[in-house]
């Protein structure tokens, strides 16, 4: 079994040179719970918007991958991807 990881490698959408921040992908709708979910956009690794931190900080800061899902039952576009940090 390959996991989530090992795909996202094969994938391209982790870049290793930069700081992966912990993270883990749904692979079903949020909402509807089924497996029908169809990546539409893929921004590539960013890190979190909000975190405010300082110049000397920056090579220790985290990266996420940040896609855009669809799901074709519930009709609606999300990010599936959780991460590590709760910001609400």
């Amino acid at each position: 079994m390959i996991s989530v990881l090992q795909k996202l490698k094969e994938k391209k959408v982790l870049d290793t040179s930069r700081s992966i921040g912990k993270f883990s992908r749904r692979d079903t709708c949020r909402f509807c719970q089924r497996h029908n979910l169809i990546e539409i956009l893929d921004l590539g690794n960013v890190p979190l918007a909000g975190g405010f931190i300082k110049e000397n900080d920056f090579a220790e800061e985290k990266y996420y991958p940040l896609t855009l899902d669809f799901c074709l039952f519930y009709v609606l576009a999300k990010s599936e991807y959780r991460y590590g940090v709760v910001i609400w």
